[in-house]
């Protein structure tokens, strides 16, 4: 896959809720890529972005599906 693909792309929760927006993205192990997410600022977080480890798969929409929910996100990102 073309990494500058996915650069740009909406990050929806499984249960549809938009994360954020991939700004930043560099081959991982494993077929995975490292992407930096701008996040939504409606989401109740301080951080403005976070680092995760994903498979590459973007929708035919060209968003990237995450595999959590947004409540399994906001507490993985709380620490």
């Amino acid at each position: 896959m073309n990494l500058a693909a996915i650069v740009g792309a909406p990050v929806w929760s499984k249960d549809r809720s938009l994360i954020g927006m991939v700004e930043r993205v560099t081959p991982g192990p494993a077929g995975k890529v490292d992407a930096v997410v701008r996040l939504n600022a409606a989401l109740p977080s301080k951080m403005q972005t976070v680092q995760m480890r994903v498979l590459p798969r973007l929708t035919d929409k060209g968003a990237l599906l995450l595999g959590y929910s947004k409540r399994q996100l906001l507490e993985l990102f709380s620490g």
